[in-house]
C-alpha cells in the first residue's frame, strides 16, 4: 500500500491533473456504497478530472469525510462489487475492487478560511497502481516543490497558508496547533530532492 498526502486548492488539483492526464488515460468514478435496493444500475465515470464538479473543494473539515474518487486506466474494465453481512447487500466502488485502481481524495478549499488534506491511496500495490501514483508523485514534485511533514502543498496553498489560512487535517479539532501545518514547517525544494 503506498499512499501521497498533499495541500492544495481547486486551482492547485487542477494543475496537477492536468500534467498527470497529459500523461495517462484515466476513468474516474465517484465511490459510493447503497443498499442493493436503492442502486440504479448506472455508474458515473467521468472522462477527465475537469468533469468532477467541485474539484478541490472539500465538503467537510475532516479529511476522512470528503468524497474520494477511483482511478483506473482506460484499458481495465471496473465494475461496482457486492459486500455481504447476513441478509444485507450493498453495491460498493472502490479502489478495493482491482489492484491496479487508486483512492483519490481531493479535500481542499473548505469555506474561506481552510484547505483540507488530500489522499491517493492504493489499496493493492501493483505495477498499474504505482504508475499512477508515481505520475501524481512527479508533477507534486514538479509544480509543487515543498513539503510539509512529509505531505505535498501547493503554490496557492502556501500563498494562502503565508496569509493566515489554516492548512489542516481537521478543521474543527480542539487543538488546531497539532493539525494544523505551520509555515516553519514548510520544507525548501532543495531539502526535498537532496533528502
Amino acid at each position: 500500500m503506498s499512499r501521497i498526502h498533499f495541500y492544495a486548492t481547486a486551482n492547485d488539483i487542477s494543475m496537477i491533473c492536468q500534467v498527470v492526464e497529459s500523461k495517462m488515460n484515466l476513468k474516474i468514478y465517484p465511490s459510493f456504497t447503497v443498499l442493493k435496493e436503492d442502486f440504479s444500475g448506472e455508474v458515473t465515470e467521468y472522462e477527465s478530472f475537469a468533469d468532477i464538479p467541485n474539484l478541490g473543494k472539500a465538503t467537510s473539515g475532516d479529511c476522512f469525510f470528503n468524497p474520494t474518487y477511483v482511478l483506473i486506466d482506460k484499458a481495465i474494465p471496473l465494475q461496482p462489487g457486492v459486500r455481504r453481512a447476513g441478509e444485507l447487500e450493498k453495491i460498493y466502488m472502490s479502489a478495493t475492487l482491482h489492484e491496479a485502481a487508486v483512492d483519490f481524495t481531493p479535500g481542499g478549499e473548505f469555506g474561506d478560511d481552510a484547505i483540507i488534506l488530500g489522499e491517493m491511496l492504493n489499496q493493492m500495490s501493483s505495477k498499474e497502481s504505482e504508475r499512477i501514483l508515481r505520475a501524481f508523485r512527479t508533477a507534486m514534485k514538479k509544480h509543487f516543490g515543498v513539503r510539509a511533514r512529509g505531505m505535498w502543498i501547493g503554490p496557492e496553498t502556501l500563498e494562502r497558508l503565508k496569509t493566515g489560512t489554516r492548512v489542516t487535517a481537521f478543521y474543527d479539532h480542539p487543538e488546531p496547533e497539532i493539525v494544523d501545518i505551520q509555515l516553519h514547517e514548510i520544507e525548501p525544494q532543495e531539502a526535498i530532492t537532496s533528502g
